[in-house]
């Protein structure tokens, strides 16, 4: 399995059996993510998230420690 870690993302997309790390700075972006009403709209998502959340999904604010256990690092970078 691959694990990859993509840090203040704004968009989540299904993987097939990889590991993802969301990694916001905002815990409150954090905590909405990890409610059962997601800020994200896209028809589907919240059945997706659901089902992947804790196992393949994780959204958290620990950069070190998930970046350090990466595979792959996708960083997202607002030029505003």
């Amino acid at each position: 399995m691959v694990k990859i870690c993509c840090i203040d993302t704004r968009y989540v997309r299904e993987s097939n059996n990889n590991s993802h790390s969301l990694i916001y700075i905002s815990k409150s972006c954090i905590a909405a993510l990890n409610s059962n009403q997601l800020p994200i709209y896209e028809p589907g998502i919240d059945d997706v998230v659901k089902q992947c959340r804790c196992k393949y999904l994780v959204f958290n604010t620990d950069v070190e420690k998930h970046v350090y256990e990466a595979d792959i690092v996708f960083v997202y970078f607002n030029p505003d």
